[in-house]
């Protein structure tokens, strides 16, 4: 039997078993090299290399031609083809995913790096104030201080002998500091041993004798000492260089008891806020009789609807009886928005031509208070706008504080300065 004949008797064999007839598809010769191949016609052709999947078609002329798809296999091919499409989308997706995330590890490794750097500098930074800390430690080991120790001091050739506990006593200043005896291997001393100190004998024998009273009295608050008019600026930088001047003169900060529950102050109680829709008022800690004050201000916000915020002073002894506080209240002095001036807690509309609109956000204003004898004038002024207004004829033999009221939810001052200007 020729090849033919089998390839016939093959297909009706499969056509038996499966079904219907397969279609006339071209034969799909296998690689063969240097062998005769049949053809259709029973004859042999001559030797050749044929290529691989390469058909034999029974088609006239011999001529080749690609096998037809088999009926019902294209929508298996469709299929075929679009779950590839959707496999090669999702590895796609993938790629990039793990490229994101690899850039986010790189990311995350640099902050890493950069944060453990950090630590390591904080770690060095502790590592030295501790040894410092130590070194500090094993010097007053060295040297036992007492506040009772009798010091001696020589001020430019003065010499004065206190109680080292006199020297101390305001926490915090550096007076305190320099006799606490953690400096003590660093103080200058005169050929006697005694402590020197180049400041002015009279400045400082003023300052000595404040300090001494104040152990006496405790907590009972002094006057401010007086000085000859000559050496006073020399006594107040004196008072400030040794940190002093908060105990001596009074802080700049307001009260954290005399004030309305609505006002929150900052934790250094240099600003005030009013934080409900009503009224709040609030009062500065200390109290001024008969000396020149001047209080800076600054209006940090200020509600644009209500713009009556009040600015002025308060005698003490006059009662806060709710947080409307000045308006009715003998001792309230001061000025308020819409251009009202209270005097003794009555409003004096435009007085000493009081504009309306002077108060506003972002405005600083300086409160001067003299309050001596024969005195008794507040002014306001701006320095912005180069306006002044005064009131006068404030009653005598009063203690002032600064008083601030506060109307619109939001409404924020604080505190700049204040600052003696003369006894």
């Amino acid at each position: 039997m020729n090849a033919s004949a089998s390839v016939v008797k093959a297909r009706a064999s499969a056509a038996h078993l499966t079904g219907p007839p397969l279609p006339a598809v071209g034969l799909w010769a296998p690689p063969m090299f240097g062998c005769r191949v049949a053809t259709s016609q029973g004859h042999t052709g001559s030797t050749r290399s044929a290529n691989p999947g390469r058909p034999l078609t029974a088609a006239a002329g011999g001529a080749s031609r690609p096998p037809a798809i088999p009926e019902g296999q294209g929508g298996l091919m469709s299929d075929y083809e679009a779950l590839r499409t959707t496999f090669l989308s999702q590895v796609d997706r993938q790629l990039e995913s793990f490229k994101e995330r690899d850039k986010d590890l790189h990311q995350q490794r640099e902050e890493l790096r950069d944060r453990s750097e950090e630590v390591d500098r904080e770690q060095q930074r502790l590592q030295q104030e501790r040894e410092g800390l130590e070194r500090e430690k094993a010097q007053m080991q060295k040297v036992q201080v007492q506040d009772d120790d009798v010091v001696e001091l020589n001020v430019q050739g003065e010499v004065m002998c206190t109680l080292r506990g006199t020297l101390t006593q305001i926490p915090d200043s550096k007076l305190a500091y320099m006799f606490n005896g953690r400096w003590e291997d660093k103080m200058r001393k005169d050929s006697q041993g005694r402590y020197f100190l180049n400041y002015m004998p009279s400045c400082f024998r003023k300052i000595l004798d404040h300090l001494t009273t104040r152990e006496l009295t405790g907590d009972h608050p002094l006057p401010t000492p007086t000085v000859d008019a000559d050496m006073a600026a020399s006594y107040e930088i004196l008072v400030h260089h040794l940190g002093l001047n908060v105990a001596f003169f009074g802080g700049f900060k307001f009260s954290r008891t005399l004030k309305s529950t609505s006002v929150r102050l900052s934790p250094d109680a240099l600003m005030a806020r009013n934080d409900s829709a009503g009224e709040g008022y609030v009062l500065g800690e200390h109290g001024y009789k008969n000396k020149v004050v001047e209080f800076t201000l600054l209006i940090e916000k200020l509600d644009a609807e209500f713009a009556r915020m009040f600015i002025g002073v308060l005698a003490e002894g006059h009662p806060l009886n709710s947080d409307n506080s000045f308006r009715g209240n003998p001792g309230a002095f001061g000025w308020a928005g819409a251009g009202q001036v209270w005097v003794a807690g009555k409003r004096q509309q435009g007085l000493g031509d009081y504009p309306k609109a002077l108060l506003c956000e972002g405005l600083a204003l300086m409160v001067t208070l003299d309050c001596r004898d024969g005195h008794n004038v507040m002014s306001l002024r701006s320095e912005a706008k180069g306006t002044e207004y005064q009131i006068a004829g404030l009653p005598e033999g009063q203690c002032w504080r600064i008083h601030v009221n506060m109307v619109g939810e939001g409404d924020q001052v604080r505190f700049v300065n204040v600052r003696t200007l003369t006894e």
